[in-house]
């Protein structure tokens, strides 16, 4: 209490309230406006920062404001509070904002992936299939069985880039997922037809021994 005797009510405030709270003092004395409510800065002894709430209200006699009656309380606990959300929640906007430019820059990528693979893909099928149809002059067996694996390693290819967009499609809540049976003896020999080639070249002999009453989802 002694160090605050003498003290002007201003002497308190943090510098950058200082002028701001008088002139809201004088605004409510002007207008007399019974009761206000501020929130602001004090510093203590040891400069430390308090944050007040404030109710003021006018003391009026014979129709005259002859002062003022002000009631405060200590919120800095609630302040800091609302600082650090205010802090969180702009860490997380700036997340946000991170993740949907990946994800348009994902998004960008992939329909570009399509277009840059499908293009020559599509003359590397449609020519399998002109040398199948024999328009280019008749093929004998093996020919015919090696273009065929093209056009199935082509096929298969296409297949993936379009499994790939389904994928983000799913991602983005765009599509839904209908669940089948699949045989697993075919996915295993379409699978096996793009490495025998390369097994072949190596004297290697690829075999799957697979159950084809086998089904899964």
């Amino acid at each position: 209490e002694k160090e605050l005797l003498g003290c002007h009510y201003t002497d308190f405030l943090r510098q950058d309230f200082k002028v701001e709270m008088i002139k809201i003092y004088n605004k409510q004395k002007a207008e007399h406006t019974p009761n206000t409510y501020h929130e602001f800065v004090i510093l203590d002894k040891d400069q430390k920062e308090i944050w007040l709430g404030q109710n003021v209200q006018l003391i009026i006699e014979n129709g005259e404001v002859v002062g003022f009656q002000a009631l405060a309380r200590d919120i800095t606990i609630r302040r800091q509070a609302e600082e650090k959300l205010r802090i969180r929640s702009t860490e997380l906007n700036v997340t946000n904002a991170k993740l949907a430019k990946a994800l348009r820059a994902k998004d960008e990528f992939l329909a570009n992936m399509s277009h840059e693979l499908r293009t020559p893909l599509n003359a590397v099928l449609g020519k399998a299939e002109i040398l199948l149809e024999g328009i280019n002059g008749p093929l004998n067996e093996k020919q015919v069985a090696s273009i065929q694996v093209i056009e199935e390693s082509g096929n298969h290819l296409l297949d993936l880039i379009n499994d790939i967009l389904d994928v983000a499609k799913i991602e983005a809540g765009k599509i839904s997922l209908d669940i089948q049976p699949v045989i697993l003896a075919n996915i295993c020999e379409s699978s096996m037809q793009f490495v025998r080639q390369m097994a072949h070249k190596k004297s290697i002999k690829l075999n799957a021994d697979i159950d084809h009453s086998l089904k899964t989802c």
